[in-house]
């Protein structure tokens, strides 16, 4: 089946079964405190489906089983610590640069994740320079938070591994921070 084909008919089985699904997020997973973030969860997973290989797609429409895939999805990304949808919805602490970086230059970031004065943007961004982070760790941050790639984007393009990548934009945040820390 071509890519064109399996895309009209995962369209016709997403306009029949979406309401059931919401509806089973809504009232199975995302429930409790988390209901008002069912919609946000479910498109999320959507997306995330999307991004899966033809083969995969393919093979899950033809056993039937997107439903199950996306239920579990949802699932694991409630209940996670470090899912995107944690790192969305859940996680109320600014420890990393947000994804609005570029969009506030001359501000810089406060503990509430509001962007604050002149001085700690100047920081951040000196911070990214080759001379203070180092050229590697200054790319990632670049890569990630300026031209806003994803984690599968930059492994794909680059061929990182994707645990490794993480650490080494963490490690990069944190030689970041270091650098401002008289802020």
């Amino acid at each position: 089946m071509s890519e064109e084909e399996l895309k009209i008919k995962l369209d016709r089985w997403f306009s029949r079964n979406w309401d059931h699904y919401c509806s089973e997020v809504r009232k199975n997973i995302a429930n409790g405190q988390m209901s008002q973030h069912a919609d946000d969860l479910s498109v999320l997973i959507y997306e995330e489906f999307m991004k899966k290989p033809h083969a995969q797609k393919l093979q899950m429409y033809q056993d039937n089983k997107i439903l199950n895939w996306m239920l579990r999805a949802a699932s694991f990304q409630i209940k996670s610590g470090s899912s995107p949808f944690h790192r969305l919805h859940r996680k109320h602490s600014v420890k990393h640069i947000p994804s609005y970086f570029a969009e506030n230059e001359g501000k810089a970031i406060t503990k509430d994740g509001e962007w604050d004065n002149d001085e700690a943007w100047l920081c951040v961004k000196e911070a990214m320079t080759e001379d203070n982070i180092g050229w590697y760790y200054s790319k990632l941050l670049d890569m990630k938070f300026i031209q806003q790639m994803t984690y599968t984007d930059m492994c794909e393009k680059y061929g990182f591994a994707i645990n490794t990548l993480k650490k080494d934009i963490k490690r990069a945040l944190e030689a970041a921070k270091q650098h401002c820390n008289h802020l």
